[in-house]
């Protein structure tokens, strides 16, 4: 009826809203205490990450919600179904995210031009952001999911809550302040995001850091594959950049197969149905 409608309807509109001003509220506040300038910059260094790793999640929960919709009365059907896409989604973004911190010194004159380079600290900030933010990811999904959409209001009001002061402050800093902000909240609010869905549906917290220590494997050895080429590879910027992304690509595919075969297995399941 409609009584339902609206008690389901309106948290959920206002959880989408709420988002979208979070998304959003690192611009403004760059743009009204820094300057015009600074914000061209910031802009293009939240770019990259938001093409390369986040708009790929909005795509990915057009269809999670509504599979976490018809499992919702199968409960181990809906905690297997959650952990592997957040399996999948934490690998992809981190190692992503860690993978455009790395290549951002040579990323940017190689793609962005020499005139967007004081965008490269920003840009490494802002990769970790989207990595941490990964690991989040999902959570507001399965709130909805299971009918309990209020959930996501109040952490995102409580985000909202401490993201603005903390923005305003770190303005004082200029850009990269704003971005390493934005990377330690991230990483601040995957506890609550993921540690409430978890215990809505029933998941053992070993349980659910199984599924994500393959992202934190995988980053690292991105890490250590790409920062060399990256640094010490005498070729221009967009050779190290290509070097680099192939070094970084192999070494998550040999860390993955060494100490996590089940998300190679996942992959491999997901791209066969797809």
């Amino acid at each position: 009826d409609l009584a339902a409608i609206l008690r389901f309807g309106l948290p959920a509109a206002g959880g989408i809203l709420l988002s979208r001003l979070i998304f959003d509220l690192d611009y403004l506040v760059v743009g009204r205490r820094i300057g015009s300038e600074a914000l061209a910059y910031y802009s293009i260094a939240f770019r990259l990450p938001e093409l390369a790793i986040l708009n790929v999640f909005f795509v990915i929960s057009s269809v999670t919600y509504p599979l976490y919709s018809r499992a919702r009365n199968q409960p181990n059907r809906l905690r297997s179904g959650y952990l592997s896409s957040v399996r999948l989604q934490s690998v992809y973004g981190v190692a992503a995210g860690v993978g455009l911190a790395v290549v951002a010194p040579v990323a940017v004159p190689a793609l962005l031009g020499h005139r967007w380079l004081p965008a490269i600290p920003a840009l490494a900030a802002l990769g970790v952001y989207a990595g941490l933010r990964s690991v989040g990811v999902g959570a507001n999904d399965l709130y909805k999911a299971v009918g309990r959409p209020t959930i996501s209001v109040w952490v995102s009001l409580i985000r909202l809550a401490l993201l603005l002061p903390a923005l305003l402050i770190s303005s004082r800093f200029g850009i990269l302040g704003i971005a390493w902000t934005q990377a330690a909240l991230a990483g601040l609010f995957v506890l609550p995001m993921q540690g409430v869905a978890i215990r809505v549906i029933g998941v053992p917290v070993r349980q659910f850091l199984s599924s994500v220590a393959p992202a934190f494997i995988g980053g690292l050895a991105v890490l250590l594959a790409a920062w060399p080429v990256v640094h010490f590879l005498p070729a221009s910027p967009l050779e190290r950049l290509l070097v680099a992304m192939g070094a970084g690509g192999l070494a998550l595919a040999g860390a993955l197969r060494l100490t996590a075969p089940a998300v190679l297995n996942d992959v491999r399941t997901a791209l066969g149905r797809r």
